[in-house]
């Protein structure tokens, strides 16, 4: 799925064979759907493709079907906490063996970086990036938003949220994960 514009027409040509994996897609299905979080309607889907947040990562990784991929959306909510719980309802899966992956980044305002000024886009960042680093030690990256250039880093933030998701399958809460 091309879910960019913009680029080279080579880039509009990646393909990536997976078979994917109906039990394990059911076995998230059921996870997310258990714990009931506001705002997640859960369907699966077998004929979208990936979308490049998936299938950049698998081709600079180099999987060409070997490892079956499961890409699980987002939630169209904005908020953090929902992000959050999503991640605690796929926690049991690292148990299981599966591997969490959330491809994003940390830095997403393209408009800014390459048509105004990149060397504020740099500072912005890095500043952005430090603060994250403190935030995920000490287990408060839910605080994220309130830095100060939180929202010129992510002027919206689903490529942000992904990080959310993995963070929320390392939480450890009493009596839920």
């Amino acid at each position: 799925m091309y879910d960019y514009r913009g680029f080279p027409e080579e880039a509009y040509q990646y393909t990536i064979p997976n078979q994917g994996d109906p039990e394990l897609a059911k076995r998230i299905s059921m996870l997310i759907k258990n714990r009931q979080i506001p705002g997640i309607d859960v369907k699966l889907e077998k004929r979208r493709g990936y979308d490049h947040g998936v299938f950049v990562p698998l081709l600079l990784a180099r999987v060409r079907g070997s490892v079956p991929v499961l890409q699980v959306s987002l939630v169209n909510a904005t908020d953090t906490d929902t992000h959050l719980m999503m991640g605690e309802a796929l926690a049991p899966l690292r148990k299981e063996g599966v591997l969490l992956v959330g491809s994003g980044m940390t830095y997403h305002n393209l408009k800014y970086f390459f048509q105004l000024d990149k060397s504020k886009a740099i500072e912005h960042a890095t500043d952005f990036n430090a603060n994250l680093n403190a935030l995920i030690e000490c287990n408060r990256i839910e605080k994220w938003h309130e830095h100060h250039f939180a929202k010129m880093c992510h002027p919206t933030a689903e490529h942000f949220f992904p990080l959310l998701v993995i963070a929320g399958s390392n939480r450890v809460k009493k009596g839920k994960v």
